[in-house]
């Protein structure tokens, strides 16, 4: 049996394609996002995560002013970038992407 749902994330509508089986006296079911969940304040965890762990300059790890406290993206790259710079000088700058595994940074 195959459905669609939508799951409420803080007032975000998220749909699901949710797929059931019955076997014996079992239900067993699997329920996949179409769509990825973006945050602001966990994108800039994650971004000052990885700044720390390449060598980035203290404090100049950052993201676009423009990305909302929260929202819902198709999976692939959103519209919005993060950088930080080197202690060597360089600037280092990834696009945000969201999948079915959560946040990554791409290199723009």
């Amino acid at each position: 049996m195959k459905a669609k749902c939508t799951v409420k994330f803080d007032d975000l509508a998220v749909p699901m394609d949710v797929t059931a089986s019955i076997a014996d006296q079992y239900m067993t079911w699997s329920a996949i996002a179409s769509v990825g969940v973006v945050s602001r304040t966990n994108v800039g965890r994650l971004w000052n995560s990885e700044a720390v762990n390449s060598n980035a300059r203290l404090g100049t790890a950052m993201c676009d002013a423009a990305m909302p406290d929260l929202a819902v993206f198709p999976f692939g790259a959103t519209p919005f970038f993060c950088w930080y710079i080197t202690a060597e000088g360089a600037v280092v700058e990834k696009q945000v992407s969201v999948g079915r595994r959560g946040i990554t940074f791409e290199k723009a």
